[in-house]
């Protein structure tokens, strides 16, 4: 892989995470600088374009012909490099044009209409190649819909909207695409998203796969008790089902194959597991704190919240897998794989401060969660420099590599708001969402 193709998916890479780090932090206010919030998310949004082009092939595999550049394990079609290299010059150019647009926007400038529509198209070609064609499906029936909609009969039928007004408002107005999903995505979700891949690379899903096996794995089952203990310990700091299944998953899944659990039940023992990280407090999907967002609820309560629902996930899970241990007279794990639970805790003491201090600034410091995700991190960072596990520490290098790896693993998460701030734009933008309730 060329040096050079490699070089700007990290540097990429790490300008979305400095850019964050920095929103959240307020360097620009401490700077004196003073900055629209969607202009951030413009900035946020034209990186993650460029690195969803450049990393995630079109359908799944190398493109055909043309000109290449070698991007991970994949190469880069010249099509993909114009799409990332336009992607990120229109959110540039609504990043620092948007103090002039946001007061145009009215006039319907034919510069907006411009970007605004590159930017909308190009959000759904990369929801396409990161979510499927659902979500694009629904978008357009919805566009075609508020295009079309006065023709229909009084009772659904909408006002004229002409194409330039759609495009700029989905593309550049507040109540759409630069909303208030694509704002939770970006300030709230990456912060935490950031402190998952530290713990990963600090040797955190090693500890926690240690300890569900030190509690688990002599009882009945206990392969699979494991993946369902270990996916709900680390689910609590990672709140990603992918990162979960990547983490444990990998320890797991061959665990219980050998055991004696056929290969589909053990990944789907361990993918109903991983999934059901997604709702254990303190740190939860995405749609947890947007959840918070649109509720205007302090992110806290929606987390107690989720305590009850998420034992009761787990437990379910736990009776069944223990039920399916027994139907197949599977046993525990053989006591010498087994690690002693007391030594367990006594190499990994550390893991539980930084998340100890996570919930106390959520619950008691009154912190905002972006503040006290980052704060968290900072002590992750530093236990393990200082003490490490299982006799490897943390280097200033490493550390540098987990912060900006964030920059590759929300890729999803932010193309994913986006296009729904795309849904919410043609909803508000139709009346569509206050007729359905009418």
């Amino acid at each position: 892989m060329p040096s050079a193709s490699r070089s700007v998916v990290l540097a990429l890479q790490a300008a979305l995470v400095l850019l964050v780090i920095g929103w959240v932090l307020n360097l620009p206010g401490r700077l004196g600088i003073g900055l629209y919030t969607e202009q951030f998310l413009a900035a946020v949004l034209g990186v993650t374009l460029a690195l969803t082009f450049l990393m995630i092939p079109p359908r799944g595999h190398d493109a055909d012909g043309g000109t290449f550049l070698s991007v991970g394990k994949r190469r880069v079609a010249w099509y993909d490099l114009l799409a990332s290299v336009a992607g990120f010059a229109a959110c540039a150019y609504i990043a620092f044009r948007y103090p002039v647009l946001v007061t145009e926007l009215v006039y319907r400038p034919v510069d907006g209409i411009a970007v605004a529509t590159v930017i909308c198209a190009l959000v759904l070609e990369a929801t396409r190649r990161t979510s499927g064609w659902s979500l694009i499906i629904i978008i357009l029936v919805l566009c075609a819909y508020a295009l079309l909609g006065w023709m229909l009969p009084e009772q659904i039928a909408t006002r004229p909207v002409a194409l330039s007004r759609l495009m700029v408002y989905l593309g550049i107005d507040t109540n759409a695409l630069l909303g208030g999903a694509l704002q939770v995505a970006a300030i709230v979700v990456v912060p935490f998203v950031i402190m998952g891949q530290v713990l990963t690379r600090c040797g955190g899903s090693d500890y926690f796969t240690d300890l569900s096996m030190a509690m688990m794995g002599r009882f009945r089952g206990g392969s699979a008790k494991i993946a369902v203990v270990g996916s709900a310990f680390f689910g609590m700091v990672s709140g990603s089902a992918v990162a979960n299944v990547a983490s444990v998953g990998t320890i797991t899944i061959p665990l219980m194959k050998r055991a004696g659990f056929p290969g589909q039940l053990a990944a789907a023992i361990e993918s109903v597991g991983s999934t059901g990280g997604q709702l254990m407090p303190p740190v939860m999907g995405a749609a947890a704190f947007l959840m918070a967002e649109y509720l205007q609820v302090p992110y806290g309560d929606v987390m107690v919240a989720a305590i009850l629902p998420a034992f009761l996930y787990y437990a379910a899970l736990f009776v069944q897998v223990d039920l399916e241990a027994a139907k197949r007279r599977i046993t525990g794990t053989p006591l010498a794989q087994i690690p002693p639970l007391g030594r367990v805790l006594r190499s990994g003491w550390h893991f539980p401060i930084p998340f100890a201090v996570l919930v106390l600034g959520l619950l008691v410091w009154n912190m905002e969660a972006e503040y006290a995700a980052l704060l968290a991190t900072a002590m992750l960072i530093l236990f393990a420099m200082v003490f490490g596990y299982k006799g490897s520490r943390l280097s200033a290098r490493g550390a540098i590599s987990a912060v900006t790896s964030a920059g590759g693993a929300v890729i999803d998460i932010i193309i994913i708001t986006a296009v729904s701030g795309l849904l919410i734009g043609v909803l508000n933008l139709t009346g569509l969402a206050f007729g359905l309730t009418l």
